[in-house]
């Protein structure tokens, strides 16, 4: 059985929203690298910056799908062809480098206030269930929390709205899993913890059955 990884599930939600959720602050700096692949190459790595966020892969100035054809790993900053490039294939590799705004977890308690608006993915959750009494199959659902921490309390409600509508209109568009359905919010409401200056606001998602052979 070739098992869903949480964590790829995790970092395409992340880099889901890195790339379609505009930054109010404008943190960060997009660019772009660009090769001439050798003959089969696989590999092709960026030099110059650690990015946060790979926006789109080109070849031969035709852009490529995520998952489908190639992968980007962010620890090497390394992005891999599934099939080999031909000899002399342009490839660019646009991403976003820098500071950015959403993150696979919960902001601190000690940030400024010049450290907000922010988005956290939060509470991913997998919950397996085998297929039939031969045990020869597995479903996975996932659930996960998306906050919003804004200091405007109708920047957060336009937010959550904003976010709504994305998944919505992209429920069908990921590779690690079929469809996602955004479920209940709760908030705006101020949090104390954060000096009483921040509002935030949550969103509940489910990842409806992913069977597993």
């Amino acid at each position: 059985m070739t098992l869903i990884k949480t964590q790829d599930v995790l970092q395409e939600l992340v880099m889901f929203l890195r790339n379609n959720v505009t930054d109010p602050s404008s943190r960060g700096t997009t660019t772009h690298q660009d090769y001439t692949a050798t003959a089969a190459q696989t590999e092709f790595v960026i030099t110059t910056n650690y990015p946060t966020n790979v926006t789109s892969v080109t070849k031969n100035a035709v852009a490529i799908a995520f998952g489908t054809d190639y992968t980007f790993n962010y620890t090497t900053k390394t992005m891999t062809l599934t099939s080999g490039a031909t000899l002399s294939d342009e490839i660019i590799i646009n991403y976003h480098y820098g500071d950015t705004w959403i993150y696979p977890d919960f902001p601190r308690l000690d940030l400024s206030l010049s450290s907000y608006p922010r988005i956290s993915v939060k509470g991913l959750v997998r919950t397996n269930q085998v297929l039939g009494l031969s045990l020869d199959g597995m479903k996975t659902d996932f659930s996960f929390r998306i906050g919003v921490f804004m200091d405007n309390r109708n920047d957060v409600i336009e937010m959550i709205d904003t976010l709504v509508q994305l998944f919505w209109t992209n429920k069908k568009s990921f590779y690690y899993f079929n469809a996602i359905i955004p479920n209940s919010t709760a908030g705006p409401g101020i949090d104390p913890t954060r000096k009483n200056e921040i509002y935030i606001a949550d969103i509940d998602f489910t990842i409806p059955i992913q069977a597993q052979d």
